[in-house]
C-alpha cells in the first residue's frame, strides 16, 4: 500500500531524513536551488507549508518504508495547474514509477476537481 504524509505533519526525525536526502549531491544537482538546505532554513520552511495553499510536499510510504517525496508548487487551483517535483529515498531503488504515479494521482485530482484535498491527509 502507498500513503502519502504531508510535511506539516511529519515528525522531527521524517524532516531531518527528507533533508538528507535532499542535501545529498546526487538529489540536489537536479535541483532548481542547487545549494545545502541548513536545518533552520528546512524547519522554518516546513512551517511556512502550513499556510500555504499554492505548495504542497508529501513524504511517500510504501509498506510502512519511507521510500521518497513528491511535491507540487505554484498550484493553481482556477487554472486547474500545478509544477511538481520528486527525490527518492538514496538507499531504495525502482520507486520512480510509484513516485510518479502519485504526482499523476494528485495532478488528476486538481483537474478534476480543483481541489487536491483528498491527497492532503489533512
Amino acid at each position: 500500500m502507498i500513503e502519502l504524509k504531508n510535511f506539516i505533519k511529519l515528525t522531527l526525525d521524517e524532516k531531518f531524513m527528507i533533508l538528507d536526502w535532499r542535501n545529498d549531491l546526487n538529489t540536489r544537482k537536479w535541483m532548481y536551488a542547487s545549494d545545502m538546505i541548513e536545518k533552520v532554513d528546512h524547519l522554518k520552511y516546513i512551517e511556512y507549508l502550513k499556510n500555504s495553499i499554492h505548495k504542497k510536499y508529501f513524504l511517500v510510504f510504501k509498506e510502512n518504508i519511507a521510500i521518497g517525496v513528491i511535491y507540487f508548487t505554484d498550484i493553481d487551483y482556477n487554472e486547474k495547474s500545478c509544477e511538481f517535483g520528486l527525490y527518492r529515498n538514496l538507499g531504495v531503488e525502482g520507486v520512480g514509477n510509484i513516485l510518479m504515479d502519485k504526482i499523476i494521482d494528485y495532478d488528476l485530482n486538481i483537474e478534476r476537481h480543483g481541489n487536491p484535498n483528498v491527497l492532503t491527509n489533512d
